[in-house]
């Protein structure tokens, strides 16, 4: 089968599609991919059977566009023309839409050429939403309404053939919200990691840490809906009691947010207890999971987090690092269910910082949990076999 997808990101910079891109190559299937293009890597790209087409326009100019996007449709227009004449050219059987707000430019192409429309659903979009920083500004309340969504969001998943959940969880909830959807038509395909792909990764041996430092490690979006705030308060207070603890933290700043977190994270970069790095190649992230001692997901307990697992976690398994995550029920189930780690409660940072002091003073649950939660991913959490879950969804379709 030919699957045409479309993606309002850069592969390059989504795991979980590159994940599910490779997934359905060694199934046997062809991908042509409609993505955005960063870094100034636009046009064609052709790799056996997979095509990448990535278009490009000044970020924004994006944003503005989506901002208005409801009011006067020019970015689902946008892509609209670019992934039907994408459609057409590769005689494509069928459509895969990245995330809700991806299903009216696909969606109109599968009508356009008749073929069905898979909506794969990254998250909880309509709750989601509402947390973004920048929908709070006073030209974003203008245009936008968060409420939209919510409105829509029935007549999207009826309107598809076929819906990808994060999750069982996410699927009940909305088959329950939702009655008239069946539930065979809805499929979980988790954010399980590739073994092969980080088999394949070596340590970098010029990452090292000073000896005797206790790092803790979270990568990610650096956002206050993330739960860094919490994080890096519980750090703070343990760095009163233990003068080795740091604080190492990579990913990029909510751009509406910067301001509220260079306040708190300069000073705590002056006190050599936070190391903090934009970016950093994925290709490095074995290497500083390696030198980090406990990893955390301090989410923000809200629907939208309860919608799924982040990559994180499963990440954090595969390297042996124990992991410290707040209350969302997915995750902390995963944590609980293969002993892999404690849970805290969300926005808590006393408790935060009382659940990283159980490895601080009991170091040998360190390799204990880590062991557990990678033997969890070889036996169960893969794309090997999750991936069987996406593969028969097109077999069926």
């Amino acid at each position: 089968m030919r699957i045409g997808m479309i993606l309002d990101n850069e592969i390059d910079d989504d795991i979980r599609v590159s994940n599910e891109i490779n997934v359905l190559l060694q199934a046997g299937n062809q991908v042509v991919l409609l993505c955005k293009s960063k870094r100034g890597k636009s046009g064609m790209e052709r790799q056996d059977k997979l095509v990448i087409q990535r278009i490009s326009l000044p970020k924004k100019i994006f944003g503005a566009l989506n901002i208005i996007s409801q009011q006067i449709p020019l970015l689902q227009f946008y892509w609209y023309l670019h992934f039907l004449k994408l459609a057409k050219r590769y005689k494509v059987d069928a459509i895969h839409a990245h995330d809700l707000y991806m299903f009216q430019p696909a969606n109109r192409v599968a009508q356009k050429i008749n073929k069905p429309l898979v909506l794969d659903l990254h998250e909880n979009y309509p709750e989601t939403v509402k947390q973004y920083a920048w929908t709070k500004k006073w030209y974003a309340k203008i245009f936008y309404n968060v409420r939209y969504w919510s409105k829509k969001e029935e007549f999207f998943l009826s309107s598809s053939n076929r819906i990808i959940v994060l999750s069982d969880h996410y699927k009940a909830e909305l088959l329950q919200k939702y009655p008239n959807l069946k539930s065979e038509n809805l499929v979980r395909y988790s954010n399980v990691p590739d073994i092969g792909f980080f088999n394949s990764m070596q340590i970098n041996p010029s990452i090292q840490k000073k000896e005797n430092e206790f790092i803790i490690f979270y990568f990610g979006v650096m956002a206050r809906r993330r739960g860094i705030f919490t994080l890096m308060e519980a750090v703070k207070r343990l760095s009163k009691k233990y003068n080795h603890i740091k604080l190492l933290l990579i990913g990029p700043i909510d751009n509406a947010e910067k301001n509220d977190f260079q306040k708190v994270m300069e000073p705590m970069i002056q006190e050599e207890i936070l190391i903090y790095f934009p970016w950093k190649d994925i290709s490095l992230l074995p290497s500083y999971i390696h030198i980090s001692d406990v990893c955390v997901s301090p989410l923000i307990k809200n629907k939208q987090h309860e919608s799924g697992v982040a990559n994180k976690i499963f990440q954090y398994m595969y390297f042996k690092k124990p992991q410290v995550v707040s209350n969302c029920r997915p995750q902390a189930e995963i944590v609980v269910e293969n002993k892999c780690g404690v849970v805290f409660e969300s926005e808590n940072a006393v408790d935060l910082a009382e659940k990283l002091n159980l490895f601080i003073a009991n170091p040998s649950l360190i390799d204990e949990y880590g062991m557990n939660g990678y033997k969890a991913i070889v036996s169960k959490y893969n794309t090997q076999i999750e991936g069987e879950n996406l593969i028969a969804l097109y077999d069926n379709l």
